[in-house]
């Protein structure tokens, strides 16, 4: 009896103590004090116009009620948005409110504002309005979205038909993909999916801080989800504010990354172990005027390392037109080549050649 009785203690004993850490290991938890931090910053977006939809499956109504809206329709709802700071300013998707003049901002105290666009960018799915009448309303936060890691659990909020916003959780499966939207796609992969209950919403770190913004870069919707980083937001946001468009850098030549290290060292050069290959030129681009060759292997450029199309990607992110840079490429017959470029300014999308790996 005395051995059945101290070891019924010693179990006791162990739940006791286990329950605790059972209990802070639980998967699944309450973010409930996040969400009423966040809700009240968090828009729905309308307009008077009826909007002219992609075949993308991004209109909020279709994708609830599987219709289009009634033909009587007063206002037409179009998706989510932010507000930040400075007060005022509301970032959305840029599909959403694509080529609207009359635009609305509903919050969730079903307070209504005049909104104006102020600009946008196709590529990184991004667009920024501005109330013209913006007292008192709460904006949000953004958290540095470089310190974010695989693993980390996020929530994203979409507030579709303006009736209430909406939250999901998952967590960051991804960093910096690459999704064929351009040089300046470095978009995180999420485990929780981008549709348009939720496309151009707040994603938030646990702490109520924004990482990044419910995007579909190019147009993609897909199981998975995809944000833009909030440092990359944040860079293109300050040029709207400050010139009200984005003035973005190229070097004007399609790449890609070295094929089989093997017929690398067969053409080149056994030492080349990483690096870029020029594969074509835009006639009159700074690359071009800069005498680079198609077949050249770019190296680096200024002070970075380029390895492959990602660091090229991040180069260009960080540098701005006009910037002068000594770019390092290996020519074949010749050997190492310095070469001066001054970048560029990338031109619209109706001057460019049909070229996704266009830089």
């Amino acid at each position: 009896m005395k051995k059945t009785a101290w070891r019924q203690l010693g179990v006791l004993w162990f739940l006791i103590n286990a329950l605790p850490s059972l209990a802070e290991a639980r998967i699944f938890q309450s973010f409930h004090e996040v969400v009423t931090q966040i809700e009240p910053s968090v828009v729905h977006i309308q307009s008077k116009e009826r909007p002219l939809r992609p075949a993308n499956g991004t209109d909020p109504y279709a994708w609830f009620f599987q219709s289009q809206p009634p033909q009587n329709s007063t206002s037409f709802p179009l998706g989510t948005g932010f507000l930040i700071q400075p007060a005022g300013y509301c970032v959305t998707s840029f599909q959403i409110v694509d080529g609207l003049q009359h635009l609305e901002i509903i919050t969730t105290q079903k307070k209504r504002y005049a909104a104006e666009y102020v600009g946008g960018d196709r590529q990184s799915d991004l667009a920024l309005l501005r109330i013209k009448d913006a007292k008192g309303l709460r904006t949000l936060d953004f958290a540095d979205s470089d310190r974010v890691r695989a693993g980390d659990p996020v929530l994203g909020f979409g507030f579709p038909l303006g009736f209430k916003p909406m939250v999901t959780s998952g967590m960051i499966a991804a960093r910096g993909q690459v999704m064929g939207a351009g040089p300046f796609d470095a978009h995180l992969m999420l485990d929780l999916p981008t549709h348009p209950g939720n496309l151009g919403g707040p994603l938030v770190d646990t702490r109520g801080r924004v990482i990044g913004l419910l995007a579909a870069p190019g147009g993609n919707l897909a199981r998975l989800g995809f944000a833009l980083p909030s440092r990359v937001m944040q860079r293109l946001i300050q040029d709207l504010i400050r010139d009200g468009k984005l003035s973005r850098p190229w070097l004007g030549l399609v790449a890609r990354n070295l094929p089989s290290l093997d017929s690398v060292a067969e053409l080149y050069d056994p030492s080349i172990r990483a690096g870029v290959l020029v594969d074509n030129l835009i006639v009159e681009g700074p690359a071009a005027r800069a005498s680079l060759q198609v077949g050249d292997l770019i190296l680096s450029l200024g002070e970075q390392k380029i390895q492959n199309i990602s660091d090229l990607q991040d180069f260009l992110r960080k540098s701005k037109p006009g910037q002068r840079v000594q770019a390092k490429v290996f020519r074949r017959r010749a050997g190492q080549v310095n070469i001066p470029i001054q970048l560029g300014e990338i031109p619209g999308a109706q001057d460019l050649p049909q070229e996704r790996d266009l830089y």
